[in-house]
């Protein structure tokens, strides 16, 4: 019985609930329809005048609500919502999507009747902007081109001798030339498309460097493949007209500094092209290296945009100039970009966008504690109003966490690891997992910038085995696409000895950087690990290519002819090293033994007197087999055959603490390549 009650109360409360809920309905729609648009409109008024844009907001909403033939009330909402200034991320992030958004392009579609042209270049040069802070996406691609062409229909029935609104033109022409640079797949007759689209907008507003650039990353992208395909003729077709284009926007703005940058790109491009034409008729592999006659043009481009440092573009002109600065003159360590950042900083110290550019100059200049500072000042700033920037920043606010705790994690690194030191190294320790525990709270679990950062921490605490798996999700996470990640990744597998792992990594990393040395050095290595001697032989002298004074690429291929028996050797120790890698990797003729390698350094390490190469390899053979007493009893009678070996004392401390995997770690750290 007392169900039955407890359910009949349950019932009234419900009915009596939905009741009040109607009749709160019902009064707010007929509030609604008793007020006319101009009595919302002059509350939305009222709201600006006391300073609550957000009520105004509202209101302004509720008026055009009333009369969308309204252009003005839809403008005073713009107004009111660039005017507020949510007090939560979240907030923030819903209020410019589902708010700002619709309507900045409701306002494109209905001004002057859908054809004012400057209503459509702000929101389609918004949802520009937006996408170049975004990873790049097909979809995203797409979408800014069917957004592109929903503003073209309302342009469908222009007279022909009204043309200005061709240079609405650029955002589709510049989203299928992102696609082209992406390599991505083009549908029917798209290609054509874009480069149509960008030389209309050009021949409508002849400063449009944007336009500019996108055209010459489609021509530049269509080279290189034609290089690829082995038409050299073809490609230097392609560079011409690229020079051309170029030239004629350089006559017609002969101070920008957008075009001087895309005239300095075809030159660089150019000598590019003639280089790996004469490698495919040498059959070498040269590289570019008089890059000195660039340097002027760099010295003039920075000398143009502190002239006039507040002109549109120049924050992303400043980031692409660095990457060329770095590849053209690499003895100036980014000063030159450093003018440049700190130039637009001076012009605005709130500007998000100029103060990260200058972090990442500072981190790639190795001052890190400045990069720290002006990260900080990224944390603090206040929030902007309602607006793409408002939102931008909150995204580098979020990216300034992860490169603090990164920042003191690279300072850790430059501190040595000694007994005095050891202050100092935890206390750099400490800042960054503060840092991390701050980053931490701001974005979701699994976040690839987080994993990335415990990733490091791990490695701060010699947590080999955690690090490995942090950046492995890290690279799953970026579909093994992020350089970085797949470095970490290598470098980590080889000191737990995961060879396998380490050399998929570094492939992966030479398909998107095939010339990059470290990469290519460190696989050289792996594959002697693996006893594959044919190909790091190949990877070495590979290496000597692109840098042939290089001493680990020079004794890398000596080792390894030493090893196929090209080189004799001549140090009884290295001769003993090799046999040792080979008995262990085997050969054709013979299968891979850790035991054959432990018997034949044992029967050989009394003669040549416990060397502290010897005793090091011997020792990391005995662990990998699991045998810690083994290993401790050669590294013991090393140290008292060679007491002042500070490298032999630190595998004995190790050993001692009867960790197998530092202990392992210690002896592949210490190891002695021969």
């Amino acid at each position: 019985m007392a169900s039955q009650q407890v359910n009949k109360k349950f019932v009234v409360v419900l009915v009596t609930g939905i009741v009040l809920l109607l009749g709160v309905m019902l009064v707010a729609y007929v509030t609604f329809l008793r007020k006319s648009g101009d009595d919302y409109a002059r509350l939305g008024d009222q709201m600006m005048a006391e300073g609550n844009a957000k009520q105004a907001g509202i209101n302004y909403g509720m008026a055009y609500g009333h009369d969308r033939s309204r252009v003005d009330w839809l403008e005073k909402w713009i107004g009111s919502l660039e005017s507020w200034t949510p007090e939560t991320r979240t907030e923030y992030s819903g209020a410019y999507r589902q708010k700002y958004i619709p309507v900045l392009q409701t306002l494109s579609q209905v001004k002057g009747g859908g054809t004012d042209i400057e209503a459509h270049d702000q929101y389609l040069g918004l949802m520009r902007e937006q996408s170049l802070h975004s990873r790049y996406s097909r979809e995203g691609a797409d979408a800014m081109i069917a957004q592109s062409e929903n503003a073209y229909r309302f342009f469908e029935y222009t007279p022909s001798d009204q043309t200005e609104w061709k240079r609405l033109l650029r955002y589709r022409g510049l989203a299928i030339s992102r696609i082209i640079s992406e390599g991505a797949t083009l549908d029917e007759g798209m290609h054509e498309q874009s480069v149509e689209d960008l030389t209309a907008a050009l021949s409508e507003r002849p400063d449009d460097s944007e336009s500019l650039r996108g055209l010459l990353s489609i021509r530049l992208r269509d080279a290189y493949d034609a290089r690829v395909d082995d038409d050299f003729e073809a490609a230097q077709t392609l560079l011409d007209e690229a020079r051309r284009e170029v030239l004629a926007f350089t006559k017609t703005n002969p101070s920008s500094p957008d075009g001087l940058l895309a005239k300095l790109t075809v030159e660089v491009e150019q000598l590019r092209h003639d280089t790996m034409r004469e490698n495919a008729s040498t059959g070498q592999t040269g590289r570019i290296t008089n890059t000195a006659q660039f340097k002027p043009q760099l010295d003039r481009i920075v000398s143009l945009v502190e002239q006039d440092p507040t002109a549109p573009g120049t924050a992303r002109l400043a980031a692409r100039f660095r990457v060329l600065e770095a590849s053209l003159d690499p003895e100036a360590k980014l000063s030159r970009s450093e003018r440049m950042a700190r130039l637009l900083v001076e012009q605005d110290e709130k500007d998000a966008s100029a103060l990260m550019l200058l972090a990442r100059i500072l981190e790639a200049q190795g001052e890190t504690d400045e990069q720290i500072t002006v990260l900080r000042k990224i944390q603090d700033l206040e929030s902007r109003p309602l607006s793409l920037e408002g939102m931008l920043q909150f995204s580098f606010q979020e990216s300034a966490l992860g490169d603090e705790a990164m920042a003191y994690l690279t300072n850790l690194s430059k501190i040595e690891d000694t007994p005095e030191n050891e202050a100092a190294r935890a206390e750099q320790l400490r800042q960054a997992e503060d840092a991390r525990r701050r980053f931490a709270q701001i974005v979701p679990e699994g976040n690839g910038r987080l994993l990335m950062v415990d990733g490091m921490i791990a490695l701060a605490h010699e947590d080999y085995p955690k690090a490995l798996s942090l950046f492995r999700q890290f690279n799953e996470l970026a579909s093994y696409q992020d350089f970085d990640g797949l470095w970490r990744e290598a470098q980590v597998a080889m000191l737990l000895r995961q060879n396998g792992v380490a050399r998929d990594r570094l492939t992966q990393m030479r398909d998107m950087q095939p010339r990059n040395l470290p990469a290519t050095l460190m696989l050289g290595r792996v594959e002697i690990y693996l006893n594959d001697l044919d190909g790091a032989k190949d990877l070495f002298e590979e290496a000597l290519e692109i840098d042939p004074t290089n001493e680990v690429a020079i004794d890398g291929l000596r080792e390894v002819r030493q090893l196929l028996g090209e080189l004799e050797v001549e140090d009884p120790i290295v001769g003993a090293l090799l046999e040792s890698r080979r008995l262990l990797g085997g050969s054709a003729e013979l299968v891979g033994d850790p035991r054959a390698s432990i018997n034949y350094l044992s029967g050989q390490i009394e003669r040549l007197e416990y060397d502290p190469r010897i005793a090091r390899e011997l020792a990391g053979l005995h662990l990998g087999q699991n045998e810690m007493d083994e290993a401790r009893n050669v590294i013991h009678k090393a140290v008292a055959k060679h007491p002042d070996d500070s490298d032999l004392k630190i595998v004995q401390q190790a050993l001692l603490a009867d960790n197998l995997i530092d202990a392992r770690i210690r002896l592949y750290e210490l190891s002695d390549a021969p």
